[in-house]
C-alpha cells in the first residue's frame, strides 16, 4: 500500500467519525515517521534505479568505445597496407616495377615494356611478399631466355626516403636474385642504385617504357661521355650498357653499387662471341645460305659483327651483338649481280625513298662538333635526344641537352655550324 492510499483511508475514516481532527491526525509523530519511512524508500528506488541505469549506460559507452577504437585500428591497418612504402625496379631488358608496403607486401606489379609484359603475364603478384615476387620474376626471366650466360646483369633501383631502408630492401633484392640465378646454375653482375624523383627523368622513363631506375642509369652514363645519346641508350639491355660502358672505360662505382661474379666480372672484360659463332647464328637465321662476308665493327655505343650472306637471288644482312649473340637487325633483298664489289658488298637495285644521309658533295660539320656547339652553351649536359635532318632543303643537327633541372631544344646548322633554335626549360 502506499503513503498516498494510506492517507486517503485514513482521512475517510476521521471524517466518517469526527470530520475535525484530521489536521491533529496527520500532525500526529507516528503518521510523520511512517510518511517520512515511505517517501525514503521512494527515493533510494529512484537511486538505485539511477544508478542501475548509469552503470548500465556506461558498460554500453565502454563497449562502444573499444568497438569505435578497434575499428578505427582495423581501418588503419587496411590503409597502412595499401600505403606505398618504397617503389622497386628490376631491369635486364624487361622493366619491371613493383610499389610495396611497410611490411614488404607487393601492392602492385607493373610491366614497363612489352618484355615485362611478357615476363608477367598470368601473375598476380598482389599481396605476395617482396622476396617471392622476386624470385618468381627471375624465374620468368629465366624461362623466357632473358638471363643466360651472355645476358647476366641485372639493375636493381630502390625509391625510398629512409636511407637506412633502401640499402636494406637492395640487399634483400639482390641476395634473393642472386641465391635464385646460382640455384639454376647462372652468373650474375647485380647493380644497385638508390633512386630520387625528377620530373624529366620520368617523363624520359615513360616515353621508352623502361623504369625510372634504367632512365636515371644511363643519364648517369651519358654524363660521362657526352658522345653517348640517351635516346639511343634507352633500347639497350643491361648487358649491353654494361658492355658499352666497358668498352668506353666508363666508372660506375660513384653512383651505382657493383656485385661482380668472379666468372663474368663487369669491368674486366668480357669475351666476345667470336666470328665462328656468328656465322652459326647467321645461319640459323638463313638455314641454306652462303656466308659471303663475316665483319667486326667496334665502332659506334656497341661490338657488332656485320655478316652479309646469299641465298639463291636474295641477298642478306645480318647484325649481331658480339657480347649477347642476339641480332640487332636483319635485311633481305634481290641481287642484281652475282658479283660483289671490293667491300663484299651485295649488289641491289637502288632505293628511291627519300635521302636519309646527306651526299658527299654536302660540306658538312660532324655530329661530334655540332654537339660541342651545344655543350658549350649548356656545359655538362647530356645529350637525351640527337639527330640529323634536312628540313625545308637545310640540313640540321636537332636535338635535346639536359643539365640538372635545365633541358634545352636546339637546332644547329650543319653546313655554318650556326644555333638556329634554342629553346630552354627549367624543371620545377
Amino acid at each position: 500500500m502506499t503513503n498516498r492510499e494510506l492517507e486517503r483511508r485514513i482521512r475517510r475514516a476521521v471524517n466518517s467519525a469526527t470530520p475535525d481532527i484530521y489536521e491533529h491526525i496527520a500532525s500526529d509523530s507516528a503518521f510523520q515517521e511512517e510518511r517520512e519511512i515511505g517517501m525514503e524508500s521512494r527515493k533510494t528506488v529512484k537511486r538505485t534505479a539511477k544508478k542501475r541505469g548509469w552503470m548500465i549506460g556506461g558498460a554500453a559507452a565502454a563497449c562502444a568505445a573499444v568497438f569505435i577504437a578497434c575499428f578505427g585500428l582495423f581501418q588503419l591497418m587496411q590503409v597502412n597496407s595499401g600505403a606505398v612504402d618504397a617503389i622497386v625496379s628490376i631491369d635486364v631488358n624487361p622493366s619491371v616495377e613493383l610499389s610495396i608496403n611497410k611490411e614488404d607486401k607487393v601492392i602492385h606489379a607493373k610491366a614497363l615494356n612489352a618484355d615485362a609484359g611478357k615476363i608477367l603475364d598470368g601473375m598476380k603478384l598482389e599481396q605476395v611478399d617482396l622476396n617471392v615476387a622476386v624470385n618468381a620474376i627471375i624465374g620468368s626471366m629465366l624461362k623466357y631466355g632473358y638471363l643466360d650466360d651472355l645476358a647476366n646483369a641485372v639493375l636493381v633501383s630502390v625509391e625510398n626516403g629512409d636511407e637506412t631502408r633502401s640499402s636494406a630492401l637492395k640487399k634483400q633484392i639482390s641476395e634473393d636474385i642472386a641465391a635464385m640465378l646460382e640455384q639454376n646454375n647462372q652468373s650474375v653482375t647485380l647493380l644497385n642504385q638508390n633512386i630520387t624523383s625528377d620530373e624529366q627523368l620520368m617523363e624520359f622513363a615513360k616515353k621508352h617504357g623502361i623504369s625510372y631506375g634504367k632512365a636515371l642509369f644511363i643519364y648517369q652514363i651519358a654524363q660521362k661521355d657526352n658522345s653517348l645519346v640517351m635516346d639511343q641508350l634507352a633500347g639497350m639491355s643491361i648487358s649491353r650498357l654494361c658492355n658499352l660502358v666497358n668498352t668506353k672505360g666508363i666508372l660506375l662505382d660513384d653512383f651505382v653499387e657493383i656485385d661482380d661474379d668472379d666468372d663474368h666480372p663487369l669491368l674486366s672484360g668480357r669475351q666476345y662471341i667470336g666470328e665462328e659463332k656468328a656465322r652459326e647464328i647467321a645461319l640459323q637465321k638463313v638455314p641454306g645460305a652462303t656466308v659471303v662476308s663475316v665483319k667486326l665493327d667496334r665502332e659506334g655505343m656497341t661490338a657488332e659483327y656485320e655478316l652479309k650472306l646469299k641465298k639463291g637471288q636474295m641477298g642478306y644482312e645480318v647484325e649481331i651483338d658480339a657480347l649477347t649473340g642476339a641480332v640487332t637487325d636483319y635485311e633481305e633483298k634481290p641481287v642484281q649481280s652475282t658479283e660483289q664489289d671490293d667491300d663484299d658488298d651485295i649488289d641491289e637495285p637502288d632505293d628511291d625513298a627519300s635521302v636519309s644521309a646527306p651526299p658527299v658533295s654536302e660540306k658538312l660539320i660532324t655530329a661530334e662538333q655540332a654537339k660541342a656547339v651545344a655543350a658549350a652553351k649548356l656545359p655538362g649536359g647530356v645529350f637525351v635526344e640527337f639527330k640529323l635532318e634536312k628540313d625545308d632543303g637545310v640540313w640540321k643537327y636537332e636535338g635535346e641537352i639536359k643539365q640538372g633541372k635545365t633541358e634545352a631544344e636546339f637546332e644547329i646548322n650543319a653546313q655554318t655550324a650556326a644555333v638556329i633554335k634554342w629553346d630552354v626549360e627549367q624543371d620545377d
